[in-house]
């Protein structure tokens, strides 16, 4: 997916228009600086005070809460320190629900801790820093400046014919789905989908809600860098090209997101792409035919 946004950015007609997105966005943020009381001669000083403290609060919190993420929050952890304890207490009469279900509760602990990590603390911390959730890319995008919804829908019709070929190869049906039972039961794949795209919700919002429309008044368009390079670091582990072009859709949809004042055409995006992966290899290895029979 981010190799397709890699090319897109590329091209001198798509690059032209992020710079003056960039400098129109920077206009936004000077104004929206000015119009909370900054007034000359002083008004570079006053910005700077009024700014600072909120900037260096919300890049602290980022920094503690991916750290938790990574360290607490993940499947290795559950597996390791709590699942243990919770067989335990459930004693001998569970042991075979755990067996054949441990996986889905490990795959749940991880995505309620992204939920709670990326989402929720995050979205507590900027109301309290007086930011409506409207503000912040929670409302629906905004159709005076771009057709958002067309430019969201292009970039699945591109990626769309790659997953179809990818979806043929055996490493593809391997690895998806990322819960490998979801081809067991409806149910369980019904479950598992609605658990992975709640995670979309939540990293969209850390990142293009948190980080960007949390910076954007104090960073301008310097933002959509900012949040950008702690995206690319979520993709470690993964193929140098992968890793390369997140760095492009971590900009591009950063872009997208301020212009449109919403997340809500990224979290569909990755959404939409993730489901079509997963029913895709599920196609591909005839488990989806068996499912729906």
């Amino acid at each position: 997916m981010a190799d397709v946004f890699a090319i897109v950015i590329a091209s001198p007609r798509m690059w032209r228009w992020l710079k003056n997105s960039w400098h129109e966005l920077d206009r936004e943020a000077e104004l929206a600086r000015s119009a909370d009381g900054a007034s000359a001669p002083d008004a570079a000083l006053q910005a700077q005070a009024a700014t600072e403290p909120p900037a260096r609060q919300i890049l602290l919190c980022a920094a503690v809460l991916m750290a938790l993420a990574f360290g607490v929050g993940d499947r290795p952890f559950f597996e390791a320190e709590l699942a243990p304890r919770l067989r335990s207490l459930a004693g001998p009469a569970a042991a075979g629900w755990f067996h054949a279900y441990g996986t889905l509760l490990s795959y749940g602990y991880w995505a309620v801790s992204v939920l709670f990590l990326y989402g929720l603390l995050p979205a507590l911390h900027l109301t309290r820093l007086g930011e409506p959730l409207g503000a912040i890319g929670l409302r629906l995008p905004r159709g005076d400046r771009l057709p958002i919804r067309h430019v969201y829908l292009l970039f699945f019709v591109l990626l769309f014919p790659a997953l179809v070929l990818l979806s043929r190869t055996a490493s593809f049906q391997q690895t998806y789905p990322f819960y490998s039972d979801a081809g067991r039961s409806l149910p369980e794949l019904v479950c598992w989908e609605l658990l992975y795209a709640s995670t979309f919700l939540a990293i969209e919002f850390f990142f293009r809600g948190y980080l960007l429309f949390g910076l954007f008044p104090r960073l301008g368009s310097l933002a959509i860098f900012v949040s950008a390079l702690p995206y690319c670091l979520i993709h470690i582990g993964k193929p140098a090209s992968e890793m390369l072009g997140s760095i492009a859709a971590g900009i591009l949809l950063g872009t997208l997101a301020l212009r449109s004042g919403s997340i809500w055409g990224g979290v569909g995006l990755h959404a939409g792409v993730a489901l079509s992966m997963d029913l895709l290899s599920l196609w591909q290895s005839g488990r989806l035919a068996r499912l729906l029979h």
